[in-house]
């Protein structure tokens, strides 16, 4: 996974990626659940909650854009 780095703020933009050596294609579901947390380590909330859902091919690679908003 590659990232951005945080800056308070701002969006948070990530990309996951992914390869595939097997000869079939898959289908693959994410869940991503944000949550914002109080500087006592107690969770304050739900953010952001988003499914993707994505075919990754035969010997080919994936790459998928998640922006967490501010």
């Amino acid at each position: 996974m590659q990232e951005s780095t945080p800056v308070n703020g701002h969006d948070v933009n990530l990309k996951l990626v992914l390869s595939s050596d097997s000869s079939t294609a898959m289908m693959l579901s994410f869940n991503i659940s944000v949550q914002a947390m109080m500087y006592t380590g107690t969770p304050a909330g739900n953010i952001q909650n988003q499914v993707i859902e994505k075919e990754l091919l035969p010997g080919k690679d994936l790459t998928i854009p998640v922006q967490l908003l501010y």
